[in-house]
């Protein structure tokens, strides 16, 4: 416990201070024979018939409008009766304690002390939580009762004890708050809410009444025994700090949604509920002899309390939104980010495929932005990231969504746009960037400008197109490959993908061989880059330049220059492998991996055209390998096959899912090892040289 910084009572002064009224003898008494499981209600009744006043007072409450019996009550064993044992008990602890601290009305006023607002709080929340317990079943409405009517005892007997220190502690602070607590604490080292509880134990009230003083801000870690009947108290006071003089609305907001949340009451309830407490609390200051205020403006009050739940929800909205904006906004140049990117171009291919329409993918990429970096500094660089977003942006606007896919590349999505006039998007914003060169003023660049140029990459979904591009991945693909292409034209020009089937229109001298023998069928051959503005699908042949496309039946004639990197551990299955492709492809670099590690070397040091692999490695599995070769940026797209002596569907749809393009069994390769070799190899080959 935090030390007093100012004052010199401890928590156990305020708590056996001798000016704090005791409870009469016959609450005393109630409350120890109420501790007996078998006590005749006789001997209750007894007991509190013999304090006069106290009857009194009990038989006119059970007997007003707020118990609205409709038989009258004559006699306190009538009243246990109709009412049950916990009615009474409750009222007389009530009346006593209300009774016993009456004489400090004066002390109150001459300290100013809010006396009569702490008896507003308390006869509201004797009200609200009696209210609550009967409307949601949770706990005994009675005992609900007295739990909040005691709920702020500490406060007066600190008061009783204090005197005008404490008062002038709490007065700029609302009441049974935690801001009003955090102040006590701060200014003497305890709180009301510790001394309520000291004072409960004191007075050997029952432990679900210590409970509900002591959980009062925290109901939700009261002990479990306890804790219905905490919350409905709880869930009072924040009514009758909301119905208080001033109101405070954000206390009926509060209340209404813990009302909820605790309880299961609609907020269409809490109106009534609350004009219900309303009255009860009115009728319980004429039985407690006890002044409360004028009744508050109900309807001003909830009022308030939606407005300002409305601005708080907009508020809130507002804030999400944002948030949800940053989510999706590169921090650098404040255009929509990679994550953005993938969902508008997911939802553009979607409805282009539903309605076969169109849709194109377009990538920039800065040429020579590392040089840039290198040169001037990343200020530099990335103050030219920033100005390549203006620009594409201001020039398409209107026609797609401009995102930053990663470093110095700039993806596009346009919706509805056949390849035709994406291409001439793609040329526009090509002469946006080469034409003006960029301001690096202020960045810490050596020169005030740079000319600054990008390479371009087209491809598109155009109708009709839609059995050859089944996914927004092959559109990404095929997009940066064509950036690929425009770099290797010489950079600051654009280049297209041109989606085509080859089945469709097979070459003169094609051969006739199927496919080989998968888990699953072939992808479709990937497109071929051609230049944006060309028309052409495949270079044709010419005497100083041979092509991979044309070559002969023969499978010892056929011309290919590709290079195959074979991954197999076993030497006897990779002579096996090796043996019938060098006879079969005398042009062909063929290289022999015997680990995944060598394999990883092999790939890291220049590209390859096709790559087998053995699907269980000594080092490692087909998968690992997968993954290391689909990061280098030359294999990204190389027809990777697997083989293995596995001919389940899970040991390829395992393969198939980490990558590989095709899985083949090898009871289906070595019967005729040439033949299913030159299958398997010609056909994938001339999909890698194709594309």
């Amino acid at each position: 416990m935090q030390a007093p910084s100012e004052t010199s009572f401890t928590i156990e002064q305020v708590i056996t201070c001798p000016k704090l009224p005791t409870l009469p003898a016959v609450a005393v008494e109630v409350l120890r024979l109420t501790r007996e499981p078998d006590v005749p209600i006789k001997k209750i009744a007894e007991v509190v018939q013999n304090d006069q006043a106290i009857c009194a007072k009990i038989l006119k409450t059970v007997n007003s409008s707020y118990y609205g019996l409709s038989t009258p009550c004559p006699s306190i064993s009538r009243a246990m009766s109709y009412m049950g044992l916990n009615t009474v008990k409750s009222l007389v602890l009530g009346f006593s304690l209300v009774d016993n601290f009456k004489g400090i009305d004066e002390q109150a006023t001459e300290d100013n002390f809010d006396l009569m607002g702490h008896w507003r709080r308390a006869l509201y929340a004797a009200a609200g939580a009696r209210l609550l317990a009967k409307h949601s079943s949770v706990a005994d409405p009675d005992e609900c009762f007295i739990a909040a009517l005691l709920h702020d005892v500490g406060s007066l007997a600190m008061f009783v004890a204090m005197g005008r220190e404490y008062a002038d502690v709490v007065r700029e602070h609302p009441a049974a708050t935690k801001e009003v607590c955090t102040a006590e604490r701060k200014a003497l080292g305890f709180t009301r809410i510790d001394a309520g509880v000291g004072l409960a134990k004191a007075w050997r009230l029952p432990e679900a009444l210590q409970d509900s003083i002591a959980f009062l801000h925290d109901a939700d870690s009261a002990p479990d025994a306890h804790r219905r009947i905490v919350r409905c108290v709880s869930l009072a006071v924040l009514a009758a700090v909301g119905l208080g003089e001033p109101p405070r609305p954000a206390s009926i907001r509060e209340f209404k949604k813990l009302a909820n949340d605790w309880l299961g009451i609609e907020h269409d309830d809490v109106e009534r509920l609350l004009k219900d407490l309303t009255a009860g609390a009115s009728e319980l200051s004429k039985l407690f002899s006890l002044a409360t205020g004028a009744r508050p403006d109900l309807q001003a009050i909830l009022a308030e309390a939606e407005e300002a739940r409305m601005a708080h929800h907009i508020a809130v909205e507002r804030e999400q939104n944002k948030l949800a904006e940053q989510a999706y906004t590169d921090g650098l140049t404040g255009i929509p980010n990679r994550k953005r990117f993938d969902e508008v171009l997911e939802q553009a291919f979607n409805d282009a495929n539903d309605a076969d329409g169109a849709v194109a993918v377009v990538f920039c990429d800065a040429d020579k932005f590392k040089s840039v970096n290198d040169t001037h500094g990343h200020q530099t660089g990335d103050a030219v990231l920033v100005e390549l977003a203006r620009r594409l942006t201001a020039a398409l606007a209107g026609v797609g969504t401009v995102c930053r896919y990663g470093g110095e590349e700039i993806a596009i999505v346009m919706p509805n746009t056949c390849a035709d006039i994406a291409a001439q998007h793609a040329e526009t914003i090509r002469a946006v960037v080469a034409d003006t060169p960029f301001d690096v003023r202020n960045t810490g660049a050596k020169v005030d400008e740079l000319p600054v140029t990008i390479s371009v990459g087209i491809a598109a979904r155009d109708p009709g197109s839609g059995s050859l591009i089944k996914s927004p991945d092959v559109l990404l693909r095929a997009a940066d490959k064509a950036v690929y292409a425009a770099k290797k034209a010489g950079r600051n020009c654009t280049r297209r993908i041109r989606f085509t089937n080859p089945a469709a229109a097979p070459e003169k001298d094609a051969p006739t061989a199927n496919p080989p023998a998968a888990a699953e069928t072939p992808p479709a051959p990937r497109p071929k880059p051609v230049p944006a503005t060309g028309a052409t699908t495949a270079p044709s042949a010419s005497p100083s330049a041979p092509t991979a496309h044309r070559f002969d039946n023969s499978p010892t004639n056929w011309n290919v220059r590709a290079s195959i990197l074979i991954v197999e551990d076993d030497q006897l299955q990779a002579k096996l492998l090796f043996t019938p492709l060098r006879a079969a492809f005398p042009n062909a670099s063929i290289e022999v991996a015997n680990s995944l590690a060598q394999a990883e070397g092999f790939a890291e040091a220049h590209p390859h055209d096709l790559i087998l692999c053995d699907d269980n490695l000594g080092d490692g599995r087909a998968a690992d390998l997968i993954g290391c070769i689909r990061s280098l940026p030359n294999h990204r797209f190389v027809p990777i096959i697997v083989l293995s002596a596995d001919a389940s569907r899970e040991a390829a749809t395992n393969a198939l899912s980490a990558g590989a393009t095709a899985y083949v069994p090898k009871a289906n390769l070595f019967d005729d090892p040439r033949a299913r070799l030159y299958e398997i190899v010609s056909f994938w080959t001339k999909i890698a040289l194709a594309a």
